[in-house]
């Protein structure tokens, strides 16, 4: 998924879970994952855990940092993805993280299902970091599916013939528009002057 050139960072506070997850990445070869022995969330603090989920904040053994001082600490160029199932924490790892993800705006697929509101707040946390993200289902429904918002294709046909003296000028004014997905067809129709030259200078 990531490729060669890309990079893993998989945070997992179990120690159980992270010696098989360690052993894992060892057994298949992946170079290119690291496992961070911490939890995430909302503030630099200690958390105990009961199972696999967060009991008390601010007791325990269990390292818990925020997204962003995490990022900032290892000086983290870019994020391209975050995936998250943690358990009901994910409101709290996003809290922890809004300056980072304001910054990079990865896409990100996160679980809704672990408190009763997580749907709302989720959804509101995620719009803060970016107004312009498009947050669609899964197929289970149980997820967020957060990307950035595609936009329709535009195919701007323009026939032409003998328009060298203002060719530039309406290239230039598709090129300069707001609107970024869109591609420009000119029919050249057996132009005698340099329309032709013009055209080929963009």
């Amino acid at each position: 998924m990531v490729g060669e050139r890309g990079h893993v960072f998989a945070f997992e506070p179990l120690k159980g879970e992270r010696e098989k997850l360690e052993k894992l990445v060892e057994l298949n070869g992946l170079y290119n994952v690291t496992v961070i022995p911490k939890a995430l969330g909302d503030k630099n603090t200690k958390v105990s855990m009961e199972g696999i989920t967060i009991k008390e904040e601010g007791k325990g053994e269990i390292e818990c940092i925020t997204l962003d001082s995490w990022v900032e600490e290892t000086k983290l160029p870019h994020l391209d993805f975050l995936k998250m199932d943690v358990e009901g924490y994910e409101r709290k790892v996003l809290l922890g993280g809004m300056r980072t993800l304001q910054h990079f705006k990865p896409k990100m697929g996160i679980c809704i299902y672990h408190l009763p509101d997580d749907p709302e707040i989720l959804r509101e946390l995620i719009l803060q970091i970016d107004p312009e993200y498009e947050i669609q289902y899964n197929k289970t429904r149980k997820k967020y599916v957060v990307g950035e918002r595609e936009l329709n294709k535009i195919t701007i046909l323009t026939p032409s013939y003998n328009d060298a003296p203002f060719i530039a000028r309406m290239i230039e004014s598709v090129i300069t528009n707001e609107y970024e997905n869109w591609e420009l067809i000119i029919l050249n129709d057996a132009s005698t002057d340099d329309t032709e030259e013009r055209i080929q200078l963009f």
